[in-house]
This record gives C-alpha cells, structure tokens and sequence, in this order.
C-alpha cells in the first residue's frame, strides 16, 4: 500500500509544480523559432539594406558623375544651345553644383569611402575653373580675340575633371565592393538563419512528436486507470455484495456502535431481526435500544460488563434477552474495544449470537454429568457398601455383647436390690449385715461393679464408631447443589477415609499429614468423589504390586497465598508411561471387567479442572508408586470473574 501512495505523492508534486514547468518547457521551442525567426528577418532586411544602400550610392555617384559632366561642358554650351545665355549656363552649372553637392551630402552622412571624402577638393578647383571658363566664353573680348588665360584654364578644368571622376569612380567600386559583400553576407547569414530555422522546426517536431507520444502514454495510462478503476469499482461492488451475503448467511449480527452520550449504533447486520424480532433500521435509527431487551435483572451486570474499560480490549458476555414473541433467548455477546490516540473507550466492535440451543445442551450435559456423578458416587458406595456393613457390624456387636452382660448384670442388680428392699423393710436383727453380705456374693456384686462401668463405656464406644461411620457417609452420600460454598477439606478428606477404610485397611498403612487450611470455596460433595477416587485406586494399586504385603498411602494438604493443594500417594506399581495420557480418558481403565468402569479419574479431572478451575497433575513411576496432585483456588474463580447471568433460566 505504501508504493501507490508514495507514488501518487510524486505524481502530486509535479502537478503542483507542472502548470509553470510544464507550460513553459512546452512553450520554449516555439518561442526559440520564432525568435530565431526574427532575428533572421532583421539580419536578412540589415543585410538587403545594406546591398540596397550600396546600389544606391553607386547610382547617387553616377548621377554626380553625370552632374559633373554636365558642369564641365556647360562653359562651352551656352553659346550654342537654343536661347542660351551666359546667365542660363551659369543657372545650369549651378544646378549641377547643387546636384553634386546634393550626392556628396547624402553619401557622407552614412560612411563614405575615403576616395568620397577627398573629391570635394578637385570638384571646387573644377567649378571654379569651370566658372572662369564660362565667364571668359561669355565676355565679348572672347568673340574677337583669343584669351591667353583660357587653355591653361581648360587644362586645370580637365585635369580636375580626371581627378574627380577618378576619386568618384573609386567611391562607386568601394561601394560597389560593400554591396558585393552585403550580398555574400545576406546569402550567408539567410542561409544560416534557414539552417537554424530548419533545426529548430525539427527540434520543434521532435518535440512535438515527444508531446504527441507523451499524450498517446497519458491518454492510454489514463485509459488503464480508468479500466483500473471500473475494475476496482466491480471488485468494491463485488466484494461489498460477498460482504453482504457473508454477513446475511452468517449465524450472528454483527454490529459497531459508539461509547459515551447514547452510544450511537453505527452499523448491525440484518441478522438481529432474527435474533430478536426487530429490525435492524430500528436499531440504526435509535428507535430502540439492544439493552432495553436484556431481562431487567441483569441489565446493569450486562452493561457494565460489555465493553469495560480494562487492559484487554476483548470482551465476552452471555446473558438472555426477551425476544419480540416474548419468549427468552440467550446470547453470546463477543467483541473488541477501539481506542482513541488518547486510550479512551470509542467504539465496540462485536457479535451477538442466538445460544439458546446451545444453552439448554448445556444445562442438560451438566443435568446428564451430574447424574453422572450422582451414580458414580452411588455406584463407590455400592461397592463400599460390604465393607461398610462390616466396619458398622464391629462396633455393633461391641455395643451387643455389653449390653446383653448389662441385661444379665441386671437381673442380678435388680434381685440384689430386692433383697436389700425386704432388708430394709423388716426389722433389723442381728443377723441382717450377714444376709446383705450373703446377697452379694450370690450376685458377685464386686465384680459387676467392675465389669458393668466398662461394658458402658464399649457400647458408647461402639455407638461413637457408628456413629462417625454413619456420618462419613451421610456427609458422603449427600445430594450436593451446584453453588461452591466455603469449606474445610481436611475435614472432608477426614470422612473420606473413614469412609474408604475397609478398601485400604488391609493392604496399606495410612499416612496423613494434614496441614490447616483456610476455607476454600468449593463443592465439598464434588472433591469428596475426587478424594474417595484416588484413595480407592491407591488401595487398588499397592493391593496389585504388594499381594502379600502392605503398602503405604499418604495423604498431605498445604496451602499458600492462591491456592490449596491436597496430595495423595501410594506406594504401589505406577502407571507405565505409553498409558499415562490416556487415564483422564473416559471409560479407559487398565482393571478387569466388573472390577472399574474406567469413569473414575474422568470424573475426577472435571470436578477439578471445569468446575473448579484447579488443576490435577499426575507423577508416577513404574515399581515406585503414583502420586495425584490436586491445586484449588482458595477462592472462587466464579466469584472473582462476576461472570453475567450464571445460573439464570
């Protein structure tokens, strides 16, 4: 689970950082092409400019060329031209001047070659040669005579001419040189910016082509996620329908409600119709409460027991509740406690099952066990029974033979009181103590007053030891309730072997060693079965290993701060170790038949351990003896757990 998330974190980051990063990453190879388009523009427009400029000058340098031609030639031209004039020739080689002066101006303004820069001096010396021409050509001494002045003039004139011309021609080849290289420039750099232009227009399709599969991977990743999310969509359903018909077939309501204030009941499956009669929107609404069906006297038990706050977060309960039909039902409440980070109780999360068939199983295994037990110990006090009668039939006949020499011992009394009544009451003579002492020794009143004190005291001797038999076994043989009572089991093991006695007897030396114990709550009649089991398989087993011997059987109580233990030994053969497992078994028993039932120790561990929550431990070797180990909770496990509606129909 940590991966997806850990993912879908990333996948967050860079959409939080994507609507800039993105867009511009998308937009910074069209910005370069368009850039790299400008830049082509204007280097291509500056280039042409330039290759333009250097035409253009070398027209503006024809055109003074020809200006200065026309300067030159205009001294000699006046006087021909139709309506010439001095004065109109003059207006012409100025224009011309203008003209020139015109060209040069605009040439010079934006870098003029060097041979520009230096026409301006032959160009002046010429005009003003020029000039003087003109003003000799016009004078009227030119017409008869021959100047002298003129022909160097006309030299100067033409060798400034040259020189002009020369420097302006030199200009038109520098700019024509410029134009020249503008043009190679131009071509180069267009054919650069076409080259940068192609590169960036493929970086731009690269990069389209990238976008383009980029959003064919997103569309086609979004496509599986949405198929993964319909998939996942039909498996929630799905899975919510399984929980549904899982929750509908199984045999309890399961429910989650709050703790604290009303205790909202959050969730409860339609099962609760079921086992209670109302439905589950009546519980989800609040219409009706779960504890108002427990029966009233347990109401509160139940509540506080359901969901206590405690170290273990588990609870269980078993109380009855009165269903919708009025008849009483029982449940088993089971379930967990949800904490808050603080430690608090918030939410319980259980189950409420229907027992009440269970219940009465119950209630009728234990009817059925104890019957059990009732038989079982009927059946031990059958087969003590001829003992008993024998152990009860000695003391009888002590008590018998005193009393039939007390009954003979009174006839005698009885005529020897009626001598001494006659005595008494006829005159006294000398005689009479002689006849009272004749009486006497005809009744051996000497020794009945020796003998009949001590016939007494063995008829009362005789009827104690009935007695105590007759209540070992009125104490043994009693019905027992189910309640667990405080009682001393020194005691109770005392009547035990009063009663077992005649099973031990003859085969075994009896040892006890019964330290005092405080009173443990238990069933008294229940562990006196226990007790009366293994003192009797201890006869059994030392009668089977000592046939011709004794052995010994030893009987010792302890206690400590928990627990009371009561240990019973026998000095017989021991258990062989592949039966030891097997002797709790029912019906398993290692004697003859007629001779055990194999119920004894069964019976036995489950007084012990399910009634009484104790533990009975065997140690047992072979040729050396056995010995049994009881351990009972010197107090009530029942009575310290409180568990709710024990024992209520």
């Amino acid at each position: 689970m940590d991966r997806p998330v850990d993912l879908a974190a990333r996948r967050g980051r860079r959409h939080r950082r994507g609507p800039f990063a993105c867009r511009a990453g998308a937009l910074a190879v069209p910005a370069l092409v368009v850039a790299l388009a400008l830049v082509a523009i204007a280097v291509i427009t500056g280039l042409q400019e330039r290759v333009a400029d250097s035409y253009r000058a070398q027209t503006e340098i024809g055109r003074a060329v020809a200006a200065l031609n026309h300067l030159q030639g205009g001294p000699f031209r006046a006087p021909y031209e139709a309506g010439g004039s001095p004065e109109a020739a003059k207006a012409e080689m100025l224009a011309d001047v203008a003209t020139i002066e015109s060209v040069l101006r605009g040439l010079e303004a934006a870098d003029p070659p060097a041979a520009l820069r230096l026409v301006r001096s032959p160009l002046q010396a010429n005009f003003e040669d020029s000039w003087a021409i003109l003003e000799i050509t016009s004078s009227e001494a030119f017409t008869q005579e021959v100047q002298p002045s003129l022909p160097p003039l006309l030299v100067s004139a033409g060798s400034r001419q040259q020189s002009a011309s020369r420097l302006f021609r030199e200009a038109g080849e520098d700019y024509e040189a410029r134009g020249v290289r503008a043009h190679r420039q131009a071509t180069v750099g267009s054919a650069a910016v076409i080259l940068a232009l192609v590169g960036a227009l493929g970086l731009l399709y690269r990069r389209a082509r990238r976008a383009h599969s980029r959003a064919l991977e997103q569309e086609a990743r979004a496509r599986e996620q949405e198929a993964r999310a319909r998939e996942q969509e039909a498996h929630a359903l799905a899975s919510e329908q399984e929980l549904r018909e899982l929750m509908a077939n199984l045999p309890c309501a399961v429910y989650r409600r709050t703790v604290g204030g009303q205790g909202q009941v959050r969730f409860v499956s339609e099962r609760i119709e079921r086992l209670t009669g109302h439905p589950a929107e009546e519980f989800l609404t609040g219409a009706r409460d779960f504890a108002d069906l427990i029966i009233p006297e347990l109401r509160e038990p139940v509540i506080q027991e359901v969901g206590k706050d405690e170290d273990d977060s588990a609870f269980a309960a078993r109380y009855p509740i009165r269903h919708a039909s009025g008849e009483t039902r029982w449940v088993l409440e089971e379930g967990r406690v949800v904490r808050d980070a603080d430690g608090e109780v918030v939410q319980l999360d259980g189950t409420l099952s229907d027992i009440t068939v269970m219940k009465g199983l119950e209630e009728e295994r234990e009817r059925i066990e104890a019957e059990l037990r009732l038989s079982q110990r009927l059946e031990s006090i059958g087969q003590l029974a001829s003992g008993i009668a024998h152990e009860i039939n000695t003391p009888v006949q002590f008590v018998g033979d005193s009393l039939s020499f007390v009954t003979g011992a009174w006839e005698d009394i009885a005529e020897y009181v009626g001598e001494l009544e006659e005595l008494c009451l006829a005159e006294r003579t000398p005689d009479t103590p002689e006849r009272v002492r004749d009486a006497a020794e005809r009744v051996d009143l000497e020794y009945l007053r020796e003998r009949v004190p001590a016939a007494l005291e063995r008829a009362n001797g005789g009827l104690g030891r009935v007695s105590t038999i007759v209540g070992a076994m009125r104490q043994f043989g009693a019905p027992q309730g189910s309640e667990h009572t405080p009682a001393d089991l020194n005691e109770a093991i005392r009547s035990t072997l009063v009663v077992a006695q005649n099973e031990y007897k003859y085969c075994a030396e009896l040892q006890t060693d019964l330290q005092d114990l405080p009173p443990v709550v238990c069933n008294v009649g229940e562990l006196n079965q226990v007790f009366l089991n293994l003192v009797v398989n201890a006869a059994h087993a030392i009668a089977d290993a000592h046939p011709e011997g004794r052995g010994t059987i030893s009987v010792r109580t302890r206690h400590d701060e928990r627990e009371a233990t009561i240990e019973i030994a026998d000095t017989g053969g021991g258990i062989p170790p592949e039966i030891r497992d097997r002797i709790f078994d029912p019906f398993f028993t290692t004697k003859e038949v007629g001779k055990g039932t194999g119920q004894g120790l069964a019976i036995s561990r489950t007084i012990v351990v399910d009634q009484h929550h104790g533990t009975l431990a065997v140690d047992s070797e072979p040729g050396h003896g056995t010995t049994f180990t009881i351990r009972l909770p010197l107090t009530s496990v029942e009575d310290d757990a409180a568990p709710v509606a024990v024992g209520v129909a």
